[in-house]
C-alpha cells in the first residue's frame, strides 16, 4: 500500500515522467574510502609489528585487524575483493641475502632449558594424539601475502641460518597443539618428550592412543622400551610408510610456518622460539584459524 501512495504522489506532482523508475543506490559499501587508507596503511606493515603472532596477511586477518581497530565487521571475501579493486597483489616476497642484520652475541644457540606449551584438554577417559617432530628455521622461508600495488616485500636475512626442534602433539577431540621446544631431534629427546605430554598433560586419562610415523628416534631401544612399560595405557598406532598425509599434525605445521613463521627475520633463536610458543597459543585460542 505505501509504494502504492508513494508512486501516486509522484504522478500527482509531476506526471508519467516521475513514474520512471531510477536505479537504487543500495546498501553503503563498509569498506568506505577511509577504511581503503586504513587496509593500505596495514598490508605496507608486516602484521607482527602491529602486535599479531602472525607474520603475513590474509583476508581472515585483516578483517580481524579491522574488526580489532575500528570495529567493524566485514567478511574475508569483501576484504579481497576490496583488495583486488585497490589493485594489491597477492604474490610471495623476495629473499635479498644483501640486507645483513647484526645477530647481537650469543645469539643462534639454542635454549639451555626446554620451552614448554601447556594446554587445557578437555576431560575424559580417552585421548587420541597425532605425534611428530619439526624444524623451524631461522632463515626465513616465503609464503605469499597481499602487497600493495607495484611494490614487493622484501625479507632480509642473515644467511646464516639455525635451527629449531620442536616436538609437537595434536589432540585429534580438541583441535589443540601441545609442543616441545628441544636442543636437538634424536631418539632421547623424543622420550623427554613422551613423559611430559603422557603424565604431566595428560595424566589424567585411562587410556591414550597415540599415532606415529616410522622414523627412527621413534624406534630406538630406550623408546620401544618405554612403549612396553606403559602398554597398559598407551597404545601406538604406527602409520603406513609414505603417507604423511595421514598424520593431521603435518597440516598443523605447515600452517604454523606459512602463517607465523614464514616472510619474517626474527634476528635470534630466542625470538623464533618466542614466536612459535605465542603462535600456537594463538592458534589453539582460535582453532578456526587452521
Amino acid at each position: 500500500h505505501s509504494t502504492v501512495f508513494r508512486w501516486l504522489k509522484r504522478f500527482d506532482e509531476n506526471g508519467m515522467a516521475a513514474c520512471t523508475p531510477g536505479k537504487s543506490t543500495g546498501r553503503p559499501p563498509k569498506i568506505d574510502s577511509d577504511m581503503q587508507t586504513v587496509l593500505r596503511s596495514a598490508v605496507a606493515e608486516n602484521p607482527r609489528d602491529l602486535g599479531y603472532e602472525f607474520t603475513r596477511w590474509t583476508t581472515s586477518l585483516l578483517a580481524e585487524h579491522l574488526r580489532l581497530t575500528h570495529h567493524l565487521s566485514v567478511h574475508s571475501a569483501t576484504v579481497g575483493e576490496v583488495l583486488r579493486n585497490m589493485g594489491c597483489r597477492y604474490g610471495c616476497p623476495k629473499l635479498d641475502l644483501k640486507i645483513v642484520r647484526i645477530l647481537p652475541k650469543g645469539s643462534g644457540q639454542a635454549a639451555t632449558q626446554p620451552r614448554l606449551k601447556k594446554t587445557v584438554a578437555s576431560r575424559g577417559r580417552f585421548a587420541f594424539l597425532y605425534l611428530d617432530e619439526a624444524e623451524f628455521h631461522l632463515n626465513p622461508g616465503l609464503s605469499r601475502c597481499w602487497s600493495l600495488p607495484g611494490e614487493r616485500i622484501i625479507v632480509p636475512s642473515a644467511g646464516q641460518n639455525r635451527r629449531v626442534p620442536v616436538f609437537g602433539a595434536l589432540d585429534a577431540l580438541t583441535g589443540e597443539a601441545s609442543v616441545l621446544i628441544t636442543q636437538r631431534k634424536r631418539g632421547a629427546e623424543f622420550l623427554e618428550f613422551l613423559p611430559w605430554l603422557v603424565d604431566d598433560l595428560y595424566g589424567d586419562r585411562d587410556e591414550i592412543w597415540l599415532f606415529l610415523d616410522n622414523c627412527s628416534i621413534h624406534h630406538t631401544q630406550a623408546v620401544e622400551a618405554y612403549f612396553t612399560q606403559h602398554s597398559q595405557r598407551m597404545h601406538v598406532i604406527w602409520n603406513a610408510c609414505y603417507t604423511p598425509n595421514l598424520n593431521l599434525i603435518e597440516r598443523f605445521w605447515g600452517h604454523l610456518k606459512r602463517s607465523a613463521i614464514h616472510n619474517y627475520f626474527f634476528q635470534t633463536v630466542e625470538n623464533l622460539e618466542t614466536a612459535i610458543l605465542d603462535a600456537v597459543r594463538a592458534l589453539n585460542k582460535k582453532p578456526s584459524h587452521q
